[in-house]
C-alpha cells in the first residue's frame, strides 16, 4: 500500500536555493558529527578474471529492480519468508526436523512475510525472490576462485563443498551492494558492506532457526544485524510454527512500553503486503501478580478456553516485539516457546546433505533480503515529496495497534529540518518514536549518536509539542537528530499500543530552514539548549542502555 503524496504536510524554504549561512549564534562547542567509523573497510572489487560470465548475463549484474511494489511501511522491517522444504518432514512423523527448502521466505521477525519461490523478472517490475534476478540472469554457476570450475555435485555427500552455493551468493550479494543506485561515497559503500555482513549473519541464523518441531525464539534483527528500517526501540523475536500443531508460550512481563504478538502467513508477493492473521498485545493476556503469563497457540478447537489462540490456516511464524520508551528505566521481560507434544524430546542429528542444503537456502535468503529492501522504499517513501511526512495511518501488514508516518529527506549541511509533532498522551499511545534511516533502509547508528528519540527521551516544549531538529551541524539543542554524514535518508514515526485511531492533527509537520535561522525561528529555542556535558551524558546513557538490552 503506497503512501499518498497528497496527504503529506510541509512548509519549507526553496530547497534548491538555500540561504547562505551567516555567523551562527554562539553555542557551547561540541565535536562535529562524523561519519560512522565502526564500519569495515571496503573490500576489493572482484577482478574480472575471478569469474566466468554466463550466456545471457548483462553487465548490470547485481543491479536491483527498484520498481517492486512490495510491502508495508513502518516497523517493518522484518520480513519472514521461511519456506517449506520438499525435504521437510511434514507433520514431523518421521522424526526428522523440518529444514527449509526451495521455497524461500526470507526470515525475520517483522512486518512482512514473503514466499520466495517466484522468479519474477525485473522487466515486469517485480522483485526476484529466488536470488536470481531477471535483470541479471542466473547467479554465476562458474565462479573461479583459483580452484577450477565448480563441480555440479558441490554441496552433496561425496562431492564438492557444502558451502559453495553460499559463497557464490555472497559474491553476488557484494555486487548488489556495490551496484546500488545510491552509492556515491566511501561512507555509502562501507555502510553497505557492513549491512552485508549483518545480512550474512542473519541469513545463516534464520536457516538454523527453522525448527518447527523444537521451536525457539530467535532474534536476527538488532544493532549489528539490521533490516527493514529496524526500530532502535524494539527487541524482535520470532519462532517458526505450523498451523496443525500446538505451541506453549510462557514468560514474565517486563516494564517496557509495549509487548505484542503477531501470527503471519507466507502469502507475500511483490505487489501486496502479507496477511497478518492474528495480532494482539499484552492487554489481552492474563498476567499474574508476579508478572508471569501463559499462552497456547494451536488449531481451532471447541473446548478452547482463556489463553488459547487459534492458529488460522497458513500460520507460519509467531512474532513478538518488546518496545522500550524509557531506555534507562524500563526492563525487558522473559519469553520462551515449546511445542506441546515435543517438550522433553530431542531432535535427531542433521545429516551433512541437509546441512549443505541449509547453506544453499541461506544464500537465497541473503540475496532475496538485499534485493527486496533496496526496492522497498521506492514505493513507500521515495514517491512522497522530499522533506515531507505522510499523515499517520495504520501500518499495512503490521501491528494492529500501530500507526506510522513516513518520509524521506535531502538536506545540505547548512540546512535543518524542524519536525513538529504533538507528544501523544500516554492513555492514547504509550509509545511514540521517531528515527532516521539510511538509504540502505536500515537505522543509523543509534548507540553512539542521537539518531532517534522516543517521547520519553525527547524534551517536550511547554505547548505540548516535540520539535525534532534534523541536522548535520550541531545546533546545541536537546532534540537534535544527528544525520551522521547522511545527506539523504528516511524519516519514520511510530505510535504503538494505541487506544484510538490517529488523525492528521496527531501527526507531524516539517519545515526546512537555514541552520543560522534556528535561534530566531525555532519556538522555545532557549529551553531546548544543552551544553557539552549534558550532551555527553545523553550519549553515554544511550550506550549503556543498548548494551544492557542488546548484547550483539
Amino acid at each position: 500500500m503506497a503512501t499518498d503524496p497528497a496527504t503529506a504536510k510541509t512548509t519549507h524554504t526553496d530547497h534548491s536555493t538555500p540561504t547562505a549561512p551567516s555567523t551562527p549564534t554562539a553555542q557551547p562547542a561540541r565535536p562535529a558529527p562524523s561519519a560512522r567509523t565502526d564500519q569495515p573497510a571496503p573490500s576489493a572489487q572482484p577482478a574480472p578474471s575471478d569469474r566466468v560470465v554466463q550466456p545471457g548475463e548483462t553487465g548490470q549484474t547485481g543491479q536491483t529492480d527498484r520498481t517492486g511494489r512490495s510491502g508495508p511501511f513502518g516497523d517493518s522491517g522484518q520480513i519472514d519468508r521461511t519456506g517449506e522444504s520438499s525435504e521437510s518432514s511434514g507433520s514431523g512423523g518421521s522424526g526428522q526436523p523440518d529444514q527449509p527448502g526451495e521455497t524461500v521466505r526470507l526470515g525475520q521477525s517483522g512486518e512482512a512475510v514473503c514466499p520466495g519461490q517466484s522468479s519474477e523478472s525485473g522487466e515486469n517490475g517485480q522483485i526476484d525472490r529466488t536470488g536470481q534476478s531477471g535483470e541479471t540472469g542466473e547467479v554465476d554457476r562458474a565462479v573461479q576462485l583459483g580452484q577450477g570450475d565448480r563441480d555440479d555435485s558441490a554441496g552433496r555427500p561425496g562431492g564438492g563443498s557444502a558451502t559453495w552455493a553460499f559463497a557464490e551468493a555472497v559474491v553476488e550479494a557484494e555486487r548488489i551492494i556495490r551496484g546500488a543506485p545510491h552509492v556515491a561515497s566511501d561512507q555509502d559503500l562501507a555502510e553497505g558492506l557492513d549491512y552485508l555482513a549483518g545480512s550474512i549473519k542473519a541469513s545463516l541464523h534464520m536457516v538454523g532457526a527453522y525448527q518447527r518441531e523444537h521451536p525457539y525464539f530467535a532474534s536476527s534483527t538488532g544493532p549489528y544485524t539490521k533490516l527493514g528500517l529496524d526500530n532502535p526501540d524494539t527487541l524482535y523475536f520470532h519462532a517458526y510454527i505450523r498451523d496443525d500443531a500446538e505451541y506453549v508460550v510462557t514468560g514474565r512481563r517486563g516494564t517496557t512500553a509495549d509487548l505484542s504478538f503477531q501470527i503471519m502467513n507466507g502469502d507475500y508477493s511483490p505487489t501486496q503486503s502479507p496477511d497478518s492473521l492474528t495480532a494482539f498485545d499484552d492487554r489481552e493476556l492474563r498476567i499474574a501478580d508476579d508478572g508471569t503469563f501463559h499462552l497456547r497457540f494451536g488449531p481451532p478447537r471447541p473446548d478452547a478456553g482463556p489463553g488459547y489462540v487459534a492458529l488460522p490456516p497458513g500460520s507460519a511464524m509467531l512474532i513478538v516485539r518488546e518496545v522500550f520508551s524509557d531506555w534507562e528505566n524500563e526492563r525487558p521481560g522473559e519469553i520462551r516457546i515449546h511445542r506441546a507434544d515435543t517438550l522433553g524430546t530431542s531432535p535427531p542429528p542433521v545429516p551433512s546433505d541437509r546441512m549443505a542444503r541449509r547453506y544453499e537456502v541461506a544464500g537465497k535468503m541473503l540475496l532475496a533480503r538485499l534485493r527486496t529492501f533496496l526496492a522497498f522504499p521506492e514505493w513507500h517513501y521515495l514517491k512522497l515529496p522530499v522533506n515531507t511526512l505522510s499523515e499517520p495511518r495504520p501500518t499495512p501488514g503490521g501491528l494492529a495497534t500501530q500507526f506510522s508516518s513516513v518520509g524521506h529527506y535531502d538536506l545540505d549541511d547548512d540546512e535543518v529540518m524542524v519536525i513538529t509533532a504533538p507528544a501523544a498522551a500516554r492513555d492514547v499511545a504509550p509509545y511514540q518514536g521517531f528515527q532516521l534511516g539510511s538509504m540502505w533502509y536500515v537505522s543509523l547508528d543509534y548507540i553512539n549518536h542521537q539518531t532517534s528519540l522516543t517521547a520519553d527521551q525527547a524534551r517536550v516544549d511547554d505547548d505540548g509539542m516535540i520539535r525534532y531538529v534534523v541536522s548535520e551541524r550541531d545546533p546545541g539543542l536537546a532534540n537534535w537528530i544527528e544525520r551522521t554524514g547522511h545527506r539523504r535518508g528516511y524519516l519514520q514515526f511510530r505510535w504503538q499500543r494505541l487506544t484510538r485511531d490517529l488523525t492528521p492533527a496527531d501527526g507531524p509537520t516539517a519545515e526546512v530552514m537555514p541552520f543560522d535561522e534556528l535561534p530566531r525561528r525555532l519556538p522555545h529555542y532557549d529551553r531546548q539548549r544543552v551544553d557539552v556535558q549534558e550532551w555527553t551524558r545523553r550519549i553515554a546513557a544511550r550506550q549503556v542502555a543498548v548494551a544492557r538490552r542488546m548484547l550483539g
